[in-house]
C-alpha cells in the first residue's frame, strides 16, 4: 500500500528536521554560556554614623574614673582655667595633655556641675606652634577614636568611617563637617541632651583637629 511508505517519509523528514532544530539550540546556548559574564552591579550601602566616645580606647567620656585611672587626678588644672577664664577665651573649664611627640593635643572639656574629673567633650589637633597654651605630658603617642579617626586622614577616608550625614559649618569662622547624633536610646543611656563631632581640614586635605561629645544642657 502507498500510503506506509509515504507515512515513513513524513516521519524521516519530521526527526530530520527536530535533530536540526537541537542542534542549532545547542549552538546558540553554547554561544551564549561562553559569553563574558558581566560584573553583578553591587549597590552603594549606605554609611551610618555612629559616634565614638573614647580616645584610644580607654578615656572615655562622662567617666571620671577612666581619666583618673590613666591620666591622674586633672580637676586642679581645670580649676585654673575655670578660675582664669577670661584669659582662655572659652566657655567652658578645660585641660591641655600632649601627645609623647610633642605634635599632637588631647584637649577636655568639663562641664560646670559635672562630677570631677568627669569630661564631655574631647577635641585632639595638631600642635603647630610655640605659644600653644599651658599642657601637661601624656603616655599616648598618639590620640585616636575606636572608630579609627586621627589625625591626618583624608576627607574620603572620614566620609568611609562616618558617612555624608553632615552640615558645612563656620566654627568661630573656621569652617568644619558638622555631625548630630540624636538617638533617643543613646542619649537616654548616657543621660544627655545631645551629640555632635566637628573635624576640621588643612588645606592640604589632611584632618588637623576634631572634637566630640555632649552638648552642654
Amino acid at each position: 500500500m502507498p500510503f506506509i511508505p509515504l507515512l515513513f517519509n513524513i516521519i524521516l523528514a519530521f526527526n530530520f528536521i527536530q535533530k536540526s532544530n537541537n542542534k542549532t539550540q545547542l549552538t546558540q546556548s553554547t554561544q551564549l554560556t561562553n559569553l563574558p559574564q558581566l560584573p553583578q552591579s553591587t549597590p552603594h550601602a549606605k554609611i551610618t554614623f555612629h559616634p565614638d566616645t573614647t580616645i584610644n580606647k580607654i578615656l572615655i567620656l562622662v567617666n571620671w574614673r577612666s581619666i583618673e585611672t590613666n591620666l591622674g587626678d586633672v580637676f586642679k588644672y581645670v580649676k585654673d582655667t575655670e578660675d582664669n577664664s577670661h584669659a582662655y577665651n572659652d566657655e567652658h573649664p578645660f585641660v591641655y595633655f600632649n601627645s609623647r611627640s610633642g605634635k599632637e593635643y588631647l584637649k577636655m572639656y568639663e562641664y560646670e556641675g559635672s562630677m570631677v574629673n568627669e569630661m564631655s567633650v574631647f577635641e585632639v589637633g595638631v600642635i603647630n606652634n610655640t605659644s600653644f597654651p599651658i599642657r601637661h605630658p601624656s603616655r599616648f603617642r598618639h590620640f585616636y577614636t575606636e572608630s579609627g579617626i586621627r589625625l591626618g586622614i583624608t576627607k574620603q577616608m572620614l566620609f568611609s568611617i562616618k558617612g555624608r550625614g553632615y552640615k558645612i559649618l563656620k566654627i568661630k569662622g573656621v569652617p568644619c563637617y558638622h555631625y548630630e547624633y540624636t538617638n533617643k536610646w543613646f542619649l537616654q543611656l548616657k543621660r544627655e541632651v545631645g551629640y555632635y563631632a566637628e573635624y576640621y581640614f588643612n588645606k592640604k586635605g589632611k584632618l588637623a583637629r576634631f572634637r566630640f561629645g555632649f552638648e552642654y544642657p
